[in-house]
């Protein structure tokens, strides 16, 4: 195998070598650590948030776009280092992205201005999608068919679960005991270990290919599944994330839930979505992974439908946490599927394809959130509808894909008859 080492000169690789340290359980951990960077940044500092506008002196509208800026840049920052990281390697795009989140975090514990804090949080997102981006291309990397990009992509997903669990608890117990800065000094501490490990165990895995980043995305917006998939991904969180940010106005404010059993049915949900990951990243070893991943949709479509029935005519605490979570469940299988069958086709473009899916998924989240807190007045009703035109949107998504798929096979059966 050759990869570029730089524009114009080539260089061996040795393959074996970096199977060895990237073939063990624990190179996927780590991956997946990676990936969880942004529920944790923006999970760990909820609890703080109040707290923190008083001690600043600032309205609490104000704190809220500490969430805002960092969910804008890791979106948007995706599009970017995507593309740079095929160009010039994941090692350096992670350990630069990496570097600066760590400095982000730093620099957060010691501002006293809450517009500073904003802006040092939107530094913070940008370099955290370095994580995200470059850990979704190594999967692929290192993965020599579609059903191996899938079975990793769904490792990714389910150690990335991971952290909207332990997040909130975590930052909860810091704030009792070492106060507002430390929520963030920890997450420069995370940063520090992380830039560590990426240093000393992650090998480059990316082929560099010096071509101009518009040309690469002409190239990945061409391919036949693209579009149809970034619809898929994007409708799917459209109604995931409409659920979440709606959840607390339908549970406590209109079922009546308490907090701490509000807590509980958010911890079912995101163990559905755990225990979904985890089954796709066993099944796709014995199924064809077009056939899993179809049934995912399937899967989230009668899903969204249930929860429109049951959210807009029949709302009740115990329909809602199932909705969800059977809704949170269709998610976690299609988000790998997603990944494995664009970065599978995308080969030498895989950072790019990674950001374009990646930048979708939190542009559907950030636009079903949004509409979901406007709309706060009849929760469970105008959340089911969300809910439902999220299934329906990724449905379409994965049929217009259909037909780029069967010109694919058609094309590889063609080229194999040559042969």
């Amino acid at each position: 195998m050759r990869w570029n080492s730089s524009p114009g000169r080539r260089v061996t690789v040795d393959v074996k070598a970096i199977e060895a340290r990237t073939s063990g359980a624990w190179f996927l951990v780590m991956l997946g650590s990676l990936t969880m960077l942004p529920p944790l940044s923006i999970d760990i500092s909820l609890p703080g948030l109040p707290l923190i506008a008083r001690t600043l002196g600032s309205p609490p509208a104000l704190l809220q776009w500490t969430l805002s800026a960092f969910i804008l840049a890791f979106g948007a920052g995706q599009l970017i280092l995507g593309p740079l990281s095929d160009r010039y390697g994941r090692r350096p795009v992670l350990l630069w992205g990496l570097g600066l989140y760590a400095l982000a975090g730093i620099s957060c514990t010691l501002v006293n201005d809450a517009r500073l804090l904003v802006a040092l949080r939107l530094l913070q997102g940008f370099g955290a999608c370095a994580g995200t981006v470059c850990a979704r291309a190594v999967a692929q990397d290192l993965s020599t068919d579609r059903a191996g990009a899938t079975f990793r992509q769904a490792i990714l997903t389910s150690v990335n679960s991971f952290a909207p669990v332990i997040a909130p608890l975590l930052g909860a117990v810091i704030l009792a005991t070492l106060g507002w800065r430390a929520l963030y000094g920890v997450l420069a501490v995370v940063g520090v270990v992380l830039v560590a490990l990426v240093a000393v165990l992650l090998p480059e895995t990316s082929p560099r290919i010096a071509h101009p980043v518009w040309g690469a995305y002409r190239r990945v917006l061409q391919l036949p599944r693209t579009l149809g998939l970034m619809l898929l991904v994007g409708g799917s969180f459209f109604g995931f994330f409409s659920l979440i940010s709606g959840s607390p106005f339908a549970l406590i404010a209109q079922l009546h839930l308490t907090s701490t059993q509000f807590a509980i049915a958010f911890a079912i949900n995101s163990l559905s979505f755990i225990v979904a990951a985890a089954l796709s990243a066993r099944l796709v070893r014995t199924l064809d992974p077009e056939i899993l991943f179809g049934s995912g949709v399937a899967f989230t479509l009668v899903a969204t439908i249930l929860a429109f029935v049951v959210d807009t005519y029949f709302p009740s605490v115990v329909g809602f946490i199932a909705t969800w979570s059977l809704y949170a469940f269709g998610v976690a299988f299609t988000t790998p599927g997603a990944f494995g069958a664009l970065l599978s086709t995308a080969r030498k473009d895989a950072g790019l394809a990674a950001g374009l899916i990646g930048a979708t998924n939190m542009l559907g989240g950030a636009l079903g959130g949004t509409l979901s807190g406007a709309r706060s007045g009849l929760p469970t009703t105008t959340l089911g509808l969300f809910a439902l035109i999220g299934g329906i949107s990724a449905t379409a998504g994965y049929v217009l894909s259909k037909p780029a798929l069967r010109q694919q096979r058609q094309g590889r059966e063609a080229r194999a008859h040559d042969a």
